[in-house]
């Protein structure tokens, strides 16, 4: 009996772009509409987001204007400016007066149900102290023993500020997560709970656009991004419940002063290559199962739509039946088709798949009647995708008996570490291996012999995902930050 499986992913893997992790088997992320603007007009979407804080002016000196926000150029603005008079706001919930002598500006989501899936945007800082910040928040509910206590919870993806400042020199730098779980008990004491998250490059935030990004998990654990590689996975305070982080929330997208860093000076506010920070894109997904229908009357079209061969099993001298396992992209239903041709192209078999929009992961079992009838003449399987509009967007050929590297099944992944790395990769084996590092189009970039004691130097490479291989053992994922 012969069984071919085959491993796609040195040819295709996974692109360095904007998109969620890869989902687990049966499931793909859709787009949730409510959460997610590319923010190509001229003028902020209201009915998807408030151009201002609803239950919060601000902190002083600085406050949320509305006048601050606006869409231009492909991109959400929020200006930071000096007011030309200070402004006086009454607090009627404790009978003060705030001053304020700076604008801001805060553009928050409309709808409180963002929960759990992966939350990202594509942002530049300004230049100023003044923070960019994107991050979830929902307001207090009742606690979880039912007493009278209450509790609110907030999901900071990114806060960083345009500057070194005396007060810090690394927040203008890289990527800046919390998480924060406050509570009120029984008695009416007040604590918090936080567990926080630095990823520290030499990227200034705002040299250039960045992407920052959460994947909200379910109510225990939270994994930030940036760039598209993932940072530090974080399991939230527990000490209260055992599931801290269950409710839905919103979205802020926010400048602000923050009172531990210092204030902002004249001269920085009145420039306008200083004073702004960009919003290119935000975007929310949800995970769904590969078997549920839904509406893409709406749909954004934000995916590179592509089709990436995981495994393919068969044996046609002694059945029809094909498994395939796969990854796909479509910004509409559509479909995949599955072609047994012969050594003149011509066609043997073929059988079609439904797939459903989104970024979806699945293995499918085809029936190509007739395929172990002609299996001696069958010399190439060729998939391909096709969208909505029943247009070809991808093809991939598989030649009948072909087995690339990889496919042994069994075959264990060498353990590296750390992943991500930095300049040098390490192994758990006290014995040198053989290494090879490919990039995501199968070309080798590096290569060399690797150990406990003798790392691989990586350096000289760029960040981003590449594929680390080994005789003996399975294909990796390896992420250079």
């Amino acid at each position: 009996m012969r069984r071919v499986i085959l491993l796609m992913t040195l040819l295709q893997g996974f692109a360095a772009v904007a998109q969620p992790p890869e989902p687990p088997k049966g499931y793909r992320w859709i787009l949730q509409e409510q959460f997610s603007d590319e923010f190509d007009g001229d003028e902020l979407d209201l009915d998807k987001w408030y151009n201002y804080h609803p239950n919060w002016k601000g902190r002083p000196p600085a406050m949320f204007h509305t006048d601050m926000v606006s869409v231009s150029e492909g991109s959400l603005q929020i200006k930071n400016q000096k007011l030309e008079e200070d402004s006086v706001v009454y607090n009627a919930w404790n009978k003060t007066y705030t001053t304020f002598s700076i604008a801001g500006g805060a553009v928050v989501s409309r709808t409180t149900e963002a929960h759990y899936g992966y939350y990202e945007c594509r942002m530049k800082a300004n230049k100023t102290l003044m923070s960019s910040t994107f991050w979830m928040s929902n307001r207090g509910a009742e606690g979880p023993k039912g007493c009278g206590d209450s509790y609110s919870e907030e999901l900071d993806i990114q806060e960083c500020v345009g500057r070194e400042s005396s007060a810090t020199d690394s927040f203008h730098k890289g990527m800046h997560s919390n998480t924060h779980y406050w509570y009120t008990d029984c008695d009416g004491k007040k604590q918090t709970y936080s567990e926080g998250s630095e990823e520290k490059v030499e990227t200034d935030v705002t040299e250039d656009f960045h992407i920052y990004a959460a994947h909200w998990k379910d109510a225990t654990e939270v994994t930030f991004y940036m760039d598209d590689l993932p940072g530090r996975n974080i399991k939230f305070r527990s000490d209260v419940t055992t599931s801290p982080f269950d409710r839905p929330m919103h979205i802020n997208m926010v400048t602000e002063t923050y009172d531990w860093v210092g204030v902002p000076t004249d001269e920085e506010l009145a420039d306008d290559t200083k004073n702004t920070t960009y919003y290119d894109w935000i975007r929310a997904y949800k995970m769904v199962a590969n078997t549920l229908g839904t509406n893409t009357n709406h749909m954004t079209p934000i995916y590179e739509e592509d089709l990436s061969l995981m495994a393919v099993n068969y044996d046609f001298e002694e059945g029809d039946e094909l498994s395939v396992r796969l990854n796909y992209k479509l910004n509409s239903n559509g479909s995949l088709k599955v072609e047994l041709l012969d050594s003149d192209g011509a066609l043997l078999s073929d059988a079609n798949q439904a797939l459903y929009y989104g970024y979806g992961h699945d293995r499918y079992n085809l029936l190509l009647s007739g395929a172990s009838e002609v299996s001696k003449a069958a010399k190439t399987l060729r998939f391909s995708l096709y969208n909505g509009d029943q247009s070809l967007v991808d093809e991939q050929e598989v030649e009948v008996g072909d087995v690339t590297l990889g496919a042994a099944v069994n075959q264990e992944s060498l353990l590296v570490y750390p992943n991500p790395v930095g300049d040098l990769l390490r192994s758990n084996t006290s014995d040198s291996i053989e290494v090879k590092l490919h990039s995501m189009h199968g070309k080798v970039v590096k290569e060399g012999q690797l150990s406990q004691q003798s790392p691989l130097d990586l350096s000289e490479l760029p960040r981003g995902i590449y594929l680390l291989t080994s005789p003996g053992y399975s294909t990796s994922k390896l992420f250079k930050s």
